[in-house]
């Protein structure tokens, strides 16, 4: 089975966009290989990077928090903080309060 997408000035053809991709005009999608693939896997843990200085406006310290309660759920997850910034001692004492420092960088 096949679907072509026009144009996405048309109904159908706007669905189709927001369906397959974003991409106005001619399209060809064959259906059965694009939802014949194999099923992703569950991962129970992540590593996420908060890449961002440690400053007011940046808000580690509500990351900090996001974090933990991520780490409650999936307790093998991680966090990477850029550790430059004036927040830098507030932000290490939080980690320490929380208890995940062995699984914050």
């Amino acid at each position: 089975m096949y679907i072509f997408n026009v144009s996405a000035e048309h109904t159908t053809a706007r669905h189709f966009a927001r369906v397959i991709s974003a991409l106005d005009g001619w399209q060809c999608v064959y259906l059965d290989a694009y939802f014949n693939h194999p099923l992703r896997t569950v991962k129970l843990a992540s590593t996420y990077l908060f890449a961002n200085r440690m400053t007011k406006i940046n808000n580690p310290t509500g990351a900090i928090e996001i974090f933990a309660a991520v780490r409650a759920r999936y307790p093998g997850s991680r966090l990477v903080m850029n550790a430059a910034g004036e927040l830098a001692d507030q932000c290490r004492a939080r980690i320490a309060e929380l208890g995940i420092g062995a699984s914050v960088e």
